[in-house]
């Protein structure tokens, strides 16, 4: 097969904040594809103008936050890991949830890039998505069912720390044991991998991470030194909403109030990256009052005010560099994330560990890994295409369900462990525990466990099956269960009865479409313009 005629494969990078879609060119080099406004990165922002019901994405979203915040949903990627976020009606507008505002922002990013000059006349949907390393199967399932509901082809999920490494690893002409600290918007991750560049191998070694410790965390923080100063100023006394699900809950000066100074806060931070003399002067306007005010901030400050959010993450890397071999071990160590630009996260790093960390391409670098790996997928066989491998961990723990005959302990025989290579699977047998009984629950716990069996409530109960049997069975009849997880981290279950009887599923978790429900959902964004 010609060169020319080979798959192409988008690279989607999913943020938190800001949102980035890659492909690898005709050279066989990753690009970033500009959206519609020529930017490389879309604000992940959905609007609703005017109550109207057609979503506006990106940079016009994110101008619309102040003026209608009730409106307008930012950050909705820190909720996928939410049960809550789930229930009909949401807190967000329209009522609609985590899954449905991600589908909306991919379709988004999908539409813009095949409408560029470079795949205006060969546009596909073919993708690779990436997600935060420490996402577990309910967060993974959500984000391929937004892609699925606007027909997207879903190749593999990709932890966001593995895809940095392949945009650095790719031309590499040795092994390296390097560290990604990924400080994105809403998440962090460190995840330690092996590199050998000659032979296109990314093995990764061990990964940790932190929900909810990402820039946004730092923007809150300026946030309320900002409204501290205007408290004192005028004698008010606001307060911030603890996070966007609370704010829609709301009044609609409140709702200003949040929207406006988390934009104010967010520049903020972004100029005392760059500021050479270290400190910035934001003034924040709450039109509501007609009232202003100016604050002084340095550097010193705004790390000192934000120094147990870095700590957080670097307990993260020394405990994971610790349990895998010590500082000596690792011969790179690469910061990625756009919130990896504040310069005390360098300064940290280099102190702590005694390295000189590069900041490499870190708002671009997961959405052209996450490409590079696409391509390789979809083209394998075909001359001149590189060969790829990466051998990803599983992010959780997954067991069964059983009781405990001599003691009656509602327990958990764990299956398989976080920390297995990709693709994985393992196998448990049980027992029948009453005379004639016709069925048995298949309900699958998550955790961060490695040991054996562990007690139901040191879980989270992830699924609720139930298996009936085609008669009912004596006491002590064997059951098997077998689970399968993906290169996604996706996982596959079957429970077999001694009469024969079976349950196979693909775990879904709370929350997620049924087919039925996700082809609505598909004919919903369908229909949509973005």
């Amino acid at each position: 097969m010609a060169n020319d005629e080979k798959r192409r494969v988008l690279g989607i990078d999913l943020g938190t904040t800001n949102s980035c879609v890659a492909m690898v060119d005709e050279y066989g080099k990753a690009q970033v594809i500009k959206n519609f406004d020529g930017l490389n990165t879309t604000p992940s922002l959905v609007s609703f103008e005017d109550g109207a019901h057609e979503p506006i994405v990106g940079l016009a979203a994110k101008n619309n936050w102040s003026s209608v915040p009730w409106d307008t949903v930012a950050f909705i990627k820190r909720y996928m890991k939410s049960d809550e976020a789930f229930k009909k009606p949401t807190k967000f507008p329209l009522g609609l949830d985590p899954v449905e505002y991600s589908a909306i922002i991919l379709k988004k990013l999908v539409q813009d890039a095949n409408s560029s000059d470079e795949l205006r006349d060969d546009p596909t949907m073919d993708v690779v998505i990436t997600v935060p390393a420490n996402y577990g199967g309910t967060e993974r399932g959500r984000v391929e069912q937004a892609a699925k509901a606007i027909g997207l082809n879903v190749l593999q999920l990709l932890n966001e720390p593995t895809a940095a490494s392949l945009a650095y690893g790719v031309g590499l002409d040795s092994e390296k044991t390097i560290l990604v600290y990924d400080l994105g918007g809403g998440t962090f991750d460190a995840t330690i991998l092996k590199v050998n560049g000659p032979a296109n191998i990314y093995d990764v070694v061990a990964s940790k991470g932190l929900d909810k410790c990402g820039g946004r965390d730092w923007d809150y923080q300026i946030a309320n030194m900002i409204l501290t100063a205007y408290n004192a100023e005028y004698n008010t006394t606001f307060a911030l909403p603890l996070d966007d699900e609370e704010m829609h809950g709301s009044d609609e000066k409140t709702q200003r109030m949040y929207a406006s100074i988390m934009l104010t806060a967010e520049q903020a931070k972004k100029d005392l990256t760059s500021s050479r003399k270290g400190v910035v002067k934001p003034t924040w306007l709450f039109e509501d009052d007609g009232h202003s005010v100016r604050v002084e901030i340095s550097n010193e400050e705004f790390e000192e005010r934000t120094a147990t959010l870095l700590k957080r993450t670097l307990d993260v890397v020394r405990n994971l560099v610790d349990a895998n071999g010590g500082v000596s071990t690792i011969d790179e160590w690469i910061l990625v994330g756009g919130s990896s630009r504040m310069p005390q996260v360098k300064k940290a790093i280099d102190g702590m560990f005694g390295c000189d960390a590069r900041l490499t391409d870190p708002d671009e670098c997961v959405a052209k890994g996450a490409a590079i790996y696409g391509t390789s997928l979809a083209n394998r066989g075909i001359d001149n295409a590189p060969a790829i491998t990466v051998f990803d961990i599983l992010g959780k723990t997954y067991g069964s369900q059983y009781t405990e005959k001599s003691t009656g302990r509602e327990m958990v025989h764990n299956i398989v462990f976080a920390g297995d290579k990709l693709p994985c699977e393992g196998t448990a047998s049980f027992t029948t525990f009453s005379v004639d009984q016709t069925s048995v629950k298949d309900q699958i716990f998550e955790s961060n466990s490695h040991e054996p069996t562990i007690e139901q409530q040191d879980a989270k109960l992830v699924s609720d099956n139930l298996l009936r049997f085609t008669k009912p069975l004596p006491e002590g009849s064997k059951i098997t269960v077998h689970f399968h997880v993906n290169e996604s981290g996706l996982l596959h279950v079957t429970a077999t009865a001694a009469d024969g009887s079976r349950l196979e599923y693909d775990y879904k978790a709370a929350g997620l479409r049924d087919e039925r429900g996700l082809r609505g959902l598909a004919n919903e964004m369908s229909r949509t313009r973005v």
